[in-house]
């Protein structure tokens, strides 16, 4: 149980971070999403099944914290996490490219996840424009910080696994 406990305590810290400290960066209101990034790397690591847990739990911390649609970004957080996690037998996790490879296609994916829903509810926007102020800087900031948090990521991994194997649990 303390190896979910210190997930848990690891999401939350990310988002603190990320609703707290981020701002202060941002670029016309657009900032990084650790947790996008955090559930990327995540599924990587420990596979679809796990992933999609996390991805539930980051998407709907954000749901609750934020503004928008509620479950928009839970779907498309469990959709991305479960598509990734296919592929975590297939990749090396200490692959200094994979984080930032994988933090474009899924930073694509979930906004245009995010854009389909707009468009379904019926918002008026130019995609063009959207894309250019918003996609475009979010991929700028996704690919800085993608990096970091996959590190992150991968040495708390390690350290639950260890702790893990060594309790027997």
């Amino acid at each position: 149980m303390k190896k979910y406990g210190r997930w848990f305590l690891f999401l939350i810290i990310l988002y603190a971070a990320q609703t707290s400290l981020l701002p202060i960066i941002s670029y016309k209101g657009i900032s990084p999403d650790l947790l996008l990034l955090l559930i990327t790397s995540f599924a990587l690591l420990e596979g679809a099944k796990y992933g999609t847990l996390m991805a539930l739990g980051a998407g709907l911390l954000k749901g609750f914290g934020s503004g928008t649609f509620f479950g928009v970004d839970t779907f498309s957080f469990v959709v991305i996490a479960f598509l990734l996690g296919r592929f975590y037998n297939q990749v090396y996790r200490e692959a200094k490219f994979l984080p930032l490879a994988a933090s474009i296609g899924v930073t694509a994916l979930h906004y245009f996840i995010f854009a389909s829903f707009m468009f379904m509810l019926g918002f008026r926007f130019s995609p063009l424009e959207h894309m250019q102020n918003v996609l475009l800087p979010m991929l700028v900031y996704q690919l800085v910080f993608s990096y970091p948090v996959h590190r992150l990521t991968v040495k708390m991994d390690d350290w639950t696994r260890r702790e893990w194997s060594q309790n027997g649990s």
